[in-house]
Formats: C-alpha cells, structure tokens, sequence
C-alpha cells in the first residue's frame, strides 16, 4: 500500500509568504520544501515537521532583523549627527551664537 504524501505544514508556509519578501519567496520557500522532503524520508514525519517550523521561523527572525538593522542604523546616524553638532556648539560658543 503506497503511502501518502506528506505535505509541508500549512500554518507555517503561510507564515513565511506573509514576512519574507517576495523577491525571496519561490528560492526560500522551495529550499524548505526540500528539506522537509529529505527529513521525511530519514527521520519521519513528526521530526520532520518541526524541523520545518524552526526552518521557518528562523528566516522570519532572520529578515525581521534585516529590517530593524536598517532602520536603526538611520536613527543611529542622525543621532550622532546631533550629538557631534550640539559638542561644537558648547566647545566653540561665540561662532555658535552668532
């Protein structure tokens, strides 16, 4: 009796379309799937669908970083620009009020 196919947990492939960008999706996404195909066949089915979610999730956590790397960089920069303005303004007084 053959048996049935096993498809990759719903939920979770779900999850991944809606954070990773879609440049990513169909390499992304295609590499999970045939990891979790190759974990079917040598460690079953159970191990193989929680190896899928922690795949998933860790290119969610992985892109969701991505982002906040750049916008805090930004922020990072405009602050120092201050920092660096607001120093010369107390180390050079007379230019700065004039």
């Amino acid at each position: 009796m053959p048996q049935k196919e096993q498809k990759a947990p719903f939920l979770a492939r779900w999850i991944a379309r809606k954070f990773i960008p879609t440049l990513y999706q169909e390499e992304l996404l295609g590499d999970l799937k045939e990891l979790y195909e190759e974990r079917l066949n040598s460690s079953g089915v159970f191990n193989a669908r929680i190896m899928y979610w922690i795949d998933a999730l860790h290119l969610i956590v992985g892109f969701s970083s991505i982002r906040k790397m750049k916008t805090q960089n930004n922020n990072y920069m405009i602050r120092n620009m201050f920092k660096i303005a607001w120093r010369n303004a107390v180390r050079q007084k007379q230019p700065s009020i004039l």
